[in-house]
């Protein structure tokens, strides 16, 4: 799930992070 839930959130965080820079800490987390 990890590996998954890095390569899926981090195109997803690219995309929120232009948006909200804010996400991006929250779905690292």
């Amino acid at each position: 799930m990890e590996r998954i839930e890095k390569t899926g959130q981090a195109r997803i965080d690219l995309r929120i992070d232009s948006k909200h820079p804010a996400t991006m800490a929250a779905g690292a987390k």
